[in-house]
């Protein structure tokens, strides 16, 4: 896994606080993972926030596939196979997910397979401390547009852009 992304103390910190985690094999070589929670909060990490997880429900977090197998079906069989066997496993009916802004693809991918947006996070670090400022979707909509087409989401891609993450800008 530390192939894909070099964090290994994150990842044994991750599986002694028991989270799931589900791996893509191809040629013996791991080309992409993705973590799941089952208890009632979960603490993101890049931000100190912490996400409250109702009882019937399961946490999918830090999915992540090398650049050369996206658009391939790997994160449709994370979520298809491993994770439906895993919430049958744990009695859930509900997938959460946070996504982080300027994250199209993953934004568009995930409201085809019918998740909705419920909130947006707006965060701020100052001095080391995180700020948080909390918004409900009305109607299901956000104050600003994560819709973009898969072409202008692969675009940003390949021009290498660097992606805003969810985080305001202070």
């Amino acid at each position: 896994m530390t192939e894909c992304q070099r964090t290994p103390e994150v990842f044994l910190k991750r599986f002694e606080m028991k989270d799931h985690c589900a791996v893509a094999i191809i040629e013996s070589r791991i080309v992409g993972y993705e973590w799941f929670c089952e208890k009632p909060s979960h603490l993101e990490e890049r931000y100190a926030y912490k996400i409250e997880i109702p009882p019937d429900a399961i946490y999918a977090y830090d999915a992540f596939i090398l650049p050369e197998h996206r658009l391939s079906g790997i994160w449709v069989r994370f979520k298809t196979t491993y994770l439906r066997k895993l919430m049958e496993t744990l009695s859930k009916r509900k997938i959460i997910a946070m996504i982080d802004r300027g994250n199209y693809l993953s934004m568009n991918t995930h409201l085809r397979f019918g998740f909705r947006p419920i909130r947006t996070v707006f965060v701020c670090k100052l001095f080391g401390k995180s700020f948080f400022i909390n918004r409900n979707a009305h109607n299901n909509k956000f104050p600003f547009s994560f819709r973009a087409s898969f072409a202008d989401a692969l675009g940003r891609a390949e021009q290498k852009e660097s992606w805003p993450s969810k985080s305001a800008t202070c």
